[in-house]
Parts: structure tokens; sequence; C-alpha cells
């Protein structure tokens, strides 16, 4: 509890930073001419688009739980509705925890095994981000431009710092699925200064862990969830190409990448829930790179944070009233899966 509380505290500093220097020096009378002079018609397509990603992860989910069980696509779609609203509404990130909670609830699957997929799955979305960002700075000018640009962050580190760590991650999952004496060797080397208690709980957690992992035992699986986050991905950013065409942005189509890349590697740090300040702020810096002015990249960043928080959320809570359950009993339950049993 007191790392949870240590980590909804840093998140909410760190959100309050940010909202802070992408709310600094507006102009705000422009920028509501500039939300009035967006082309609308593009907005239900926009939500359709940034919709059917769900639809797309909800089949990518059923490959990685088909090992522990095969659940259907329905069960797949309200789980994560679910639990992206939980992460719009609760703190520390605790949407990926609830999703272990309902789905073993729902369908009797084992908690720490379904969370054991939903870490794989964040790793096979990271290696995805570094792949578009790649792709971007390589066959754009945007290695040029980056020369010249004073912003907070430079995307070139932040993309080599993001690929070591979700290709070290993609590295250890194999490791433990493969060699899991050899992983737990590693994992008890890091663990020595823990206390024995703590390290042992830990390495059981772990342990459990491991059946999660057993859909990288087939290579047509493998490739699948691959191809399935690449789709994943490409219709979020279908999404923020549709918007630089409703406020008239003269932007490549491969910006939408870079801005969504961009964008979900830096809400990793912890913030807030819903990602308030994380979201605008990595948004708008991204599209600076592209010479989009500053007050149509800060109103397509608080547009396009509004269309990913409302009807998530609303879906989200639809669901979740009709499985009978409550927000607020569920962020009270244990956040972290149990090693025993098959639901939490």
């Amino acid at each position: 509890m007191k790392a949870k509380r240590i980590t909804t505290i840093l998140g909410l500093l760190i959100s309050a930073a940010l909202l802070y220097f992408f709310l600094k020096g507006i102009p705000f009378a422009e920028m509501k001419e500039a939300l009035q002079s967006f082309q609308y018609a593009y907005l239900v397509p926009c939500v359709v688009v940034y919709l059917s990603s769900f639809l797309v992860r909800a089949a990518r989910w059923q490959i990685l739980l088909a090992p522990l069980k095969r659940i259907r696509f329905t069960s797949s779609f309200e789980v994560i509705m679910i639990s992206w609203m939980a992460n719009n509404l609760l703190p520390a990130r605790m949407g990926e925890f609830v999703r272990a909670f309902v789905i073993g609830k729902k369908e009797s699957v084992s908690a720490t095994g379904s969370f054991a997929t939903v870490v794989l799955e964040r790793v096979f979305d990271g290696i995805t981000l570094v792949a578009f960002l790649a792709f971007c700075l390589v066959t754009t000018g945007l290695r040029s431009s980056m020369k010249t640009h004073t912003g907070a962050f430079d995307p070139q580190q932040v993309g080599i710092l993001a690929g070591v760590i979700f290709f070290a991650a993609l590295s250890f999952l194999f490791l433990l699925f493969l060699k899991e004496q050899w992983a737990l060797w590693l994992v008890d080397f890091f663990l020595k200064p823990l206390p024995d208690a703590v390290g042992g709980k830990i390495r059981a957690l772990i342990q459990a862990f491991a059946s999660g992992l057993a859909c990288l035992r087939s290579m047509k699986a493998f490739l699948g969830v691959m191809g399935l986050s690449i789709l994943v991905w490409i219709c979020e950013g279908g999404t923020f190409y549709l918007l630089s065409l409703g406020f008239r942005m003269e932007v490549p189509a491969s910006s939408s990448l870079f801005v969504l890349s961009i964008l979900n590697l830096g809400i990793m740090i912890p913030s807030s829930p819903g990602f308030i300040g994380t979201f605008e702020f990595f948004a708008s810096e991204s599209l600076a790179l592209y010479g989009v002015e500053e007050v149509l990249a800060k109103s397509l960043a608080l547009l396009a944070h509004g269309i990913q928080l409302v009807p998530v959320t609303l879906l989200g809570l639809a669901f979740l009233w009709r499985e009978g359950l409550r927000l607020s009993s569920i962020s009270r339950k244990e956040t972290l899966p149990k090693t025993e049993g098959s639901s939490p």
C-alpha cells in the first residue's frame, strides 16, 4: 500500500508539472478559435477509428489467453474496455490489475497467468511503438529538424531508451518461458538485497507468472500477436491523422505515427488517472517538431485526449455495471494477482 501511495503522489506531481508547462503562455482566445474552426465532420470517424483499435486488442488478447483458456471475443472486448476505463479513473494504472481481476471473475482464468498476458501485451506494444518511431526518424526529415529543436525532450533518446527497455523485457520473458531456472537465477541475483520474505513472494509470483507466457511456444501465435499489435497502433494513429485533417494541418501522414509513439512512450511515466497533463504535453511537443504552431498543436492534443477519455470511460462503466461490479469495490481489493487458485 505504501508503494502504491508513493506512486500515486508522484504521478499527481508529474501530471501537475507537465500540465503547467502545457498551459503556460497559451493564448486561450486563439485556442478557442482553433477549436471552433475544427471541421467536426471528422469527429465521428475519429471516435469510430479509435474504438476499432479495441476490437483488435480484444482479438489479440484472445490469442494471448488461449493457452490458459479460450474465451469469447465479447468477453475479451468488454474486460479490456473496463480496464481502460479503470486506468482513466483510478491511480497508478490500476486498470491492468482490474483486467486480471475481472477476467478471473468472469471466465475463471488464473489471475496471475492473465496478468502475465497483459505484461506481454505491453511489451509487444512497446516494441511496435519503438519500430514506428525509428521508421519516422529514418524515413522523414525529422532528424534534421531535431538539430534545431529546443523542446523539453529528445525523441531520438526517448526511442533508444524505450527500445532497450522493451527488448530487454521481451528477452527476459522468453528466457522465463524457455529456461525458467536461468531466469529465476537472474531474479534471485537482483532480489538478494531484499528481505527473504519479500524476495520469496516475488519469486513465487514470477514462477506463477510463467504460465501466462505459453503463447510464446507457437510461432503462429507470436506472429499473430505481433501483426495485431501493429494494426492496433495503426488504428490509433489513424485518429491523429483524421484530427490533423480536421485542423487543416499541413503535415505528412507519418506524423500521426510519430506523435502516437512519443505520446504513448511518454505516458509510461507515473501520472494522474487518465494521464492528465502527460498526454497533452507529449502530444503537443511531438507535433512541434513538424512545425505545427503552438495553438494548433495544443488544440489537437486537447481534442484527442477528449476522444480517448470520454467514449472509453462511458463504455467501460456500462460493461462494469452489466457485470454487477462497482469500481469502488474493485479498487479496494488486493491490487496484485495472487499466486494460487484460478481466480483472484
